[in-house]
């Protein structure tokens, strides 16, 4: 919003003139830097002849220096009388015919415009927008949600029929965003990135961060984080899968100069696997890290296995052990006692009103829903134990609910985003893969506490990006940067590429 503001050359020249005629002091802090004594000289010439012959000694002072110097010598040294007749009489006996227009004038007008002016303007404008500041909401609403228009992250293909990004945003501690993908460059595996330095608006070129140990194997399914001492680590899955069995793992690389380079850090977890039946989910997938009560942990889903323990699939919770420079695995896993065939792509983190949430894709209903994979929460006071909670999307039809990201709200909602194919369902585009799937959100209810969260709490589903028909958003995620909500997706609406769209939420309290 711009404003007119008063120049403060004028407002000081105005107010020096107030200060000639009746020795008024400005009010405001820029004012009281004007030099009054070179301005004055100016303005009293006319008093400096007259007041030489008619005031003797005792007057030459009061006239002088009371105005140059506050009033000092003519209250100390002149007697009563001299100040009296140096303040009161000198306009009106000594001094009539040379100083009756000049003191006229300049008291006239000075007082009147610059005492108003002066104060009124520089004073009231500034204070207005710093202590109110106005924010105006542009963009489409949704619960409260305006969204801004999508914002370009990095276009990672050109092809007709380009493929999906799986990326991972997270900002780090010298306050640039970093987001990362696994990709290919030069026919070989590596992890891509690009960085921004202003919050998201642009981003730099891509480039890439490491290249796969073993190229054999697969890189894929990122996350991010930055631990105390600086150090980054990124988490992936490396699999070497065949239709009955191979070799799957999660692994890390690390940087200790800020991005600069990476390492292979260490491995979470790997297994062997032979005998499986030909087609079955197996191995290793989706990490994601988190600190759970000071410790940091590495959550990710398990395929069905052959070992005997999880007999199904689930998430596993490993934990960092410092010591030993290792990862051991914790105490519980989150199988939900046999009540879902999957647990897949856990997002973890705590809560601001104290435990932890986790956001999976699951077949929990598949007596209702078939092989449809849903959206769902679980919930832990301590991190470790953990239980279920609710779907948060249920279609009338059997459409999927994949690949659930969550992050809290300034005012305790909870929104959760997807990728979903509920608007194509029973069309030519419903092919049952991923590319016909966009990254929709819904939103849980004002005033409703986590642990008691349930299906009707949940909102309508809404797509961020506006999606155009045909087109792809998959693979999303989301966090909460500098007052803003921050929703990313890869599509191909035009063309292969990362985008993400922000909502300002600086406004929303509990």
């Amino acid at each position: 919003m711009k404003r007119s503001k008063l120049s403060f050359a004028a407002a000081s020249a105005i107010l020096v003139l107030t200060i000639a005629a009746c020795g008024v002091q400005g009010t405001r802090t820029e004012d009281t830097a004007v030099n009054t004594t070179e301005p004055l000289v100016t303005e009293t010439e006319p008093i400096t002849e007259p007041a030489t012959e008619p005031i003797t000694e005792p007057v030459t002072e009061p006239v002088t220096e009371p105005v140059t110097e506050p009033v000092t010598e003519p209250v100390t040294e002149p007697a009563t009388d001299p100040v009296t007749e140096a303040v009161t009489e000198p306009v009106t006996e000594p001094v009539t015919e040379p100083v009756t227009e000049p003191v006229t004038e300049p008291v006239t007008e000075p007082v009147t415009e610059p005492v108003t002016e002066p104060v009124t303007e520089p004073i009231t404008e500034p204070i207005t927008e710093s202590v109110t500041p106005e924010y105006v909401p542009t963009g489409t609403e949704f619960e409260g949600l305006y969204f801004e228009d999508p914002i370009v992250v990095a276009n990672y293909s050109t092809s007709a029929s380009p493929g999906s990004a799986y990326s991972r945003m997270y900002v780090l501690r010298d306050g640039r965003m970093i987001c990362a993908w696994p990709s290919t460059s030069g026919g070989k595996r590596c992890m891509k990135a690009v960085f921004s330095e202003d919050d998201g608006l642009t981003w730099g070129p891509i480039q890439v961060l490491f290249y796969g140990v073993d190229q054999t194997k697969t890189l894929a399914n990122v996350d991010i984080i930055q631990l105390e001492s600086g150090r980054i680590l990124i988490a992936y899955r490396s699999n070497d899968k065949a239709a009955s069995g191979g070799y799957s793992s999660i692994r890390i690389h690390a940087s200790d100069d800020n991005c600069k380079t990476f390492y292979p850090h260490s491995i979470v977890c790997e297994m062997q696997q032979t005998g499986l039946k030909d087609g079955v989910s197996w191995g290793l997938w989706e990490p994601d890290f988190c600190i759970v009560n000071g410790k940091l942990m590495c959550f990710f889903a398990i395929g069905q296995t052959v070992t005997a323990r999880p007999t199904i699939p689930s998430t596993d919770i490993y934990e960092w052990d410092e010591t030993a420079q290792k990862w051991k695995k914790a105490a519980y896993t989150s199988d939900d006692t046999g009540k879902t065939v999957r647990n897949g792509m856990p997002i973890v983190d705590s809560l601001k009103n104290g435990g932890y949430l986790m956001s999976v894709e699951t077949k929990r209903f598949k007596n209702i829903r078939g092989s449809s994979l849903l959206p769902f929460l679980l919930y832990s006071a301590d991190g470790s134990h953990w239980k279920g909670l609710c779907c948060t999307f249920l279609p009338n039809n059997s459409a999927w609910g994949g690949a659930p990201y969550w992050v809290e709200l300034p005012d305790g909602r909870i929104v959760v985003a997807f990728q979903t194919e509920v608007d194509i369902n029973g069309t030519a585009l419903d092919t049952d893969k991923d590319n016909c799937r966009i990254t929709k959100i819904v939103i849980s209810k004002k005033g409703v506490a986590v642990p008691d969260l349930k299906l009707a709490d949940w909102s309508k589903s809404f797509d961020p990006f506006d999606t155009a028909k045909g087109k792809f958003g998959n693979w999303p995620g989301m966090l909460i940067h500098n007052n803003y909500l921050y929703i990313y997706t890869s599509t191909n609406d035009p063309t292969g590429r990362i985008e993400l769209v922000r909502a300002y939420v600086g406004n929303l309290t509990k």
